[in-house]
Protein backbone atom coordinates (compact mmCIF):
# COMPACT_ATOMS: atom_id res chain seq x y z
CA UNK A 1 0.00 0.00 0.00
CA UNK A 2 1.50 3.18 -0.92
CA UNK A 3 0.22 4.88 2.51
CA UNK A 4 -3.28 4.76 2.33
CA UNK A 5 -5.91 3.05 4.31
CA UNK A 6 -6.09 -0.64 3.24
CA UNK A 7 -10.15 -1.44 2.88
CA UNK A 8 -12.16 -3.97 2.90
CA UNK A 9 -15.21 -3.54 0.52
CA UNK A 10 -18.46 -5.20 1.03
CA UNK A 11 -20.67 -5.01 -2.11
CA UNK A 12 -24.08 -5.67 -0.88
CA UNK A 13 -27.32 -6.78 -2.30
CA UNK A 14 -29.53 -4.93 -0.50
CA UNK A 15 -29.87 -1.89 2.07
CA UNK A 16 -27.96 -3.12 5.36
CA UNK A 17 -30.97 -3.01 7.38
CA UNK A 18 -32.95 -5.08 5.03
CA UNK A 19 -30.58 -8.22 4.96
CA UNK A 20 -30.87 -11.21 6.96
CA UNK A 21 -27.78 -10.85 8.46
CA UNK A 22 -27.47 -7.21 9.30
CA UNK A 23 -26.52 -7.00 12.88
CA UNK A 24 -23.57 -9.30 12.09
CA UNK A 25 -22.47 -7.02 9.39
CA UNK A 26 -23.05 -4.05 11.21
CA UNK A 27 -20.44 -5.13 13.87
CA UNK A 28 -18.28 -5.85 10.87
CA UNK A 29 -18.69 -2.39 9.66
CA UNK A 30 -18.29 -1.15 12.78
CA UNK A 31 -13.74 -1.57 12.38
CA UNK A 32 -12.54 1.77 10.44
CA UNK A 33 -10.85 -0.90 7.98
CA UNK A 34 -14.46 -2.29 6.56
CA UNK A 35 -17.31 0.09 4.81
CA UNK A 36 -20.08 -1.26 2.39
CA UNK A 37 -21.41 -0.43 -1.04
CA UNK A 38 -25.48 -0.85 -0.92
CA UNK A 39 -27.21 -1.15 -4.50
CA UNK A 40 -27.28 2.05 -6.47
CA UNK A 41 -30.72 3.87 -7.82
CA UNK A 42 -30.22 0.85 -10.50
CA UNK A 43 -30.98 -2.29 -8.70
CA UNK A 44 -28.07 -4.65 -9.09
CA UNK A 45 -30.95 -7.28 -10.52
CA UNK A 46 -31.98 -4.98 -13.42
CA UNK A 47 -28.24 -4.30 -14.19
CA UNK A 48 -27.79 -8.11 -14.08
CA UNK A 49 -30.40 -8.51 -16.94
CA UNK A 50 -28.84 -5.74 -19.22
CA UNK A 51 -26.40 -7.56 -22.16
CA UNK A 52 -22.79 -8.00 -20.36
CA UNK A 53 -21.03 -5.69 -21.96
CA UNK A 54 -23.89 -3.11 -20.80
CA UNK A 55 -23.72 -4.05 -17.03
CA UNK A 56 -19.61 -4.11 -17.38
CA UNK A 57 -19.41 -0.09 -18.27
CA UNK A 58 -22.19 0.83 -16.18
CA UNK A 59 -20.05 -1.36 -12.94
CA UNK A 60 -16.73 0.41 -14.29
CA UNK A 61 -18.15 4.13 -14.27
CA UNK A 62 -19.77 3.30 -10.87
CA UNK A 63 -16.12 2.49 -9.97
CA UNK A 64 -14.55 4.99 -10.65
CA UNK A 65 -16.70 7.43 -9.48
CA UNK A 66 -16.37 5.81 -5.91
CA UNK A 67 -14.80 7.95 -3.29
CA UNK A 68 -13.71 5.43 -0.48
CA UNK A 69 -12.06 6.45 2.27
CA UNK A 70 -8.43 4.23 1.53
CA UNK A 71 -7.46 1.57 -0.76
CA UNK A 72 -9.29 -1.61 -1.16
CA UNK A 73 -7.28 -4.73 -0.05
CA UNK A 74 -10.54 -7.01 -0.33
CA UNK A 75 -13.75 -6.54 -2.19
CA UNK A 76 -16.34 -9.34 -0.88
CA UNK A 77 -19.09 -9.34 -3.46
CA UNK A 78 -22.48 -10.50 -0.89
CA UNK A 79 -24.82 -12.36 -3.91
CA UNK A 80 -23.86 -12.43 -7.61
CA UNK A 81 -26.02 -10.11 -8.51
CA UNK A 82 -23.30 -7.18 -7.02
CA UNK A 83 -20.53 -9.11 -9.05
CA UNK A 84 -20.11 -6.72 -11.88
CA UNK A 85 -19.20 -4.04 -9.60
CA UNK A 86 -16.99 -6.11 -7.76
CA UNK A 87 -15.31 -6.92 -11.05
CA UNK A 88 -14.74 -3.10 -11.65
CA UNK A 89 -13.45 -2.49 -8.38
CA UNK A 90 -10.72 -5.04 -8.24
CA UNK A 91 -9.66 -4.05 -12.05
CA UNK A 92 -9.33 -0.71 -10.60
CA UNK A 93 -7.04 -2.17 -7.26
CA UNK A 94 -5.58 -4.16 -8.60
CA UNK A 95 -4.02 -5.73 -5.51
CA UNK A 96 -7.24 -5.95 -4.06
CA UNK A 97 -8.10 -9.46 -3.41
CA UNK A 98 -12.03 -10.72 -4.55
CA UNK A 99 -13.79 -12.94 -2.26
CA UNK A 100 -17.74 -14.38 -3.35
CA UNK A 101 -20.47 -14.99 -1.07
CA UNK A 102 -23.12 -17.57 -2.74
CA UNK A 103 -26.18 -16.00 -0.99
CA UNK A 104 -28.37 -19.02 -2.52
CA UNK A 105 -31.47 -16.97 -2.90
CA UNK A 106 -30.19 -15.66 -6.66
CA UNK A 107 -30.56 -17.86 -9.43
CA UNK A 108 -27.44 -19.47 -10.64
CA UNK A 109 -26.06 -18.15 -13.61
CA UNK A 110 -23.86 -16.51 -15.78
CA UNK A 111 -23.06 -13.77 -12.60
CA UNK A 112 -22.52 -16.15 -10.70
CA UNK A 113 -20.01 -18.45 -12.47
CA UNK A 114 -18.26 -15.40 -13.71
CA UNK A 115 -17.79 -14.58 -9.64
CA UNK A 116 -17.02 -18.07 -8.79
CA UNK A 117 -14.00 -18.63 -11.71
CA UNK A 118 -12.76 -14.99 -10.81
CA UNK A 119 -13.13 -14.96 -6.52
CA UNK A 120 -9.93 -15.92 -4.35
CA UNK A 121 -12.47 -17.07 -2.03
CA UNK A 122 -15.87 -18.97 -2.75
CA UNK A 123 -18.01 -19.31 0.36
CA UNK A 124 -21.59 -20.60 0.10
CA UNK A 125 -24.39 -19.24 2.88
CA UNK A 126 -23.59 -22.07 5.26
CA UNK A 127 -20.15 -21.90 5.09
CA UNK A 128 -18.24 -19.62 8.15
CA UNK A 129 -17.57 -16.47 6.00
CA UNK A 130 -18.06 -13.92 8.44
CA UNK A 131 -15.85 -15.10 10.74
CA UNK A 132 -13.04 -15.40 7.89
CA UNK A 133 -14.29 -11.80 7.33
CA UNK A 134 -14.01 -10.85 10.52
CA UNK A 135 -10.47 -12.29 11.19
CA UNK A 136 -9.33 -10.84 7.37
CA UNK A 137 -10.45 -7.09 8.91
CA UNK A 138 -8.51 -7.78 11.65
CA UNK A 139 -5.63 -8.30 9.56
CA UNK A 140 -5.67 -5.28 7.43
CA UNK A 141 -6.62 -3.33 10.46
CA UNK A 142 -2.92 -4.75 11.71
CA UNK A 143 -1.18 -3.87 8.28
CA UNK A 144 -2.72 -0.25 8.54
CA UNK A 145 -1.48 0.00 12.57
CA UNK A 146 2.44 -1.33 10.81
CA UNK A 147 1.95 -4.23 13.34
Amino acid sequence: MTGETPLAVLILPARLEALELGAELERLLSAPATVAVEPAQVSPRTLARLPAAVGAALAGMQARRMRLPGVPALVAVLGAVGYPLARALALRHPGAELWYVALGDEPTGDLHELAAARAARVYGRADPWLDALAERVAELEADARGT
